[in-house]
């Protein structure tokens, strides 16, 4: 189990990475402030689902289980904003 919380935490931490890279992309051309608000509150999702990761490093047992749960959750639904802002974007 502690090699599949490691490599959750490792994809999760890419995951995460690359929306982050996204979220800092779409803030620099964003041009609508409709969108800046969203987008801010995209990265403070990003933030609060960053803040699980680092709790998911002390999590034993099945603390760990529920984190990971919420951290999918979080990350999907941070994914599926950005799939709106992007195909927004392009109307």
């Amino acid at each position: 189990m502690v090699t599949t919380k490691k490599k959750y935490q490792k994809e999760t931490e890419a995951r995460l990475g690359k929306i982050e890279d996204q979220i800092e992309e779409l803030m620099a051309q964003a041009t609508r402030s409709d969108y800046d608000e969203y987008l801010t509150d995209m990265r403070t999702q990003q933030e609060t689902a960053k803040a699980k990761l680092a709790e998911l490093e002390e999590a034993r047992g099945e603390a760990w289980q529920v984190l990971k749960s919420q951290l999918d959750k979080a990350v999907g639904d941070i994914r599926n904003a950005l799939f709106v802002v992007t195909s927004g974007s392009n109307a």
